[in-house]
């Protein structure tokens, strides 16, 4: 029994985690990541992108999943998105994100102080190609690699000007090979199947519409396991949904879990 769990605890140290982007539809990300955390996983490595950047970087600081609900429930969402002046590129700015972050990791974080390697992939702007973040305060990449653009203002970052990388890599699972990762796992909140939630609002207008643009950036082929929690019908920006988001992402979780313990063993 003891050499089965070296073997086993050899095979999850070189299991990595990837997250799409997907607004709102992150919650879904939420709920698989309960599912694995009860199921006493833990990926070698994580990589996020957009609303999947938000989730790696708190499994990545060991965020357990009851700290971010609890959050979750008391957050005000209106106030975390701040007007800017119509001056600026983007309509509001998402510097709010970075101090909730730095809230449930016990304080500003650079990616060296993480527990688990992490990196984010954000959209250089002006070069014109996606770049994946791995230096620096995780909080202020997370805010760049989440800043849609034409609805978020972008991000400085060391001379760059950066904002969602869902724009190019929406599901940067290839990237986990970089950080080290031999299997992949990847979950991916945009599926094809189903059918799709109608848009109410201007900005579930711009998010229906970047994301499915993004859906062919999925790095699917680099994927030993895919996570596909059923979540089409449920808008982008539709907040009073994220627990049934949650329990989509459980369902799959727990749907997928035998082929994951394929890879651990």
């Amino acid at each position: 029994m003891r050499n089965l769990f070296r073997r086993r605890s050899a095979a999850r140290s070189q299991v990595g985690l990837a997250l799409s982007g997907g607004a709102v539809r992150g919650f879904a990300h939420l709920g698989v990541w309960e599912v694995l955390h009860e199921q006493g996983f833990e990926p070698c490595c994580v990589v996020g992108t957009s609303a999947g950047s938000i989730m790696g970087a708190l499994i990545a600081a060991g965020v357990p999943p009851q700290a971010i609900w609890e959050q979750a429930e008391t957050l005000n969402w209106r106030k975390l998105l701040r007007p800017v002046s119509p001056a600026r590129l983007g309509w509001a700015t998402l510097a709010p994100l970075v101090d909730l972050l730095e809230e449930l990791m016990g304080g500003p974080k650079t990616f060296a102080d993480l527990p688990i390697p992490f990196a984010c992939v954000a959209f250089d702007l002006e070069r014109e190609e996606p770049i994946l973040l791995r230096e620096g305060r995780v909080a202020l990449a997370v805010q760049a690699s989440c800043s849609v653009p034409g609805l978020f203002a972008p991000v400085e970052w060391e001379g760059r000007l950066l904002v969602d990388g869902g724009v190019a890599r929406n599901l940067p699972t290839c990237a986990l090979h970089e950080l080290g990762a031999t299997r992949t796992i990847a979950v991916d909140v945009i599926p094809k199947r189903g059918t799709p939630a109608r848009p109410r609002t201007p900005i579930g207008v711009g998010l229906n519409a970047l994301y499915n643009l993004v859906r062919a950036n999925h790095e699917l082929h680099c994927a030993d396991v895919v996570i596909t929690p059923n979540v089409r019908d449920i808008s982008f920006n539709d907040i009073g949904k994220r627990h049934v988001l949650a329990q989509r992402g459980r369902e799959a979780a727990q749907h997928a879990w035998p082929d994951i313990q394929t890879l651990l063993t």
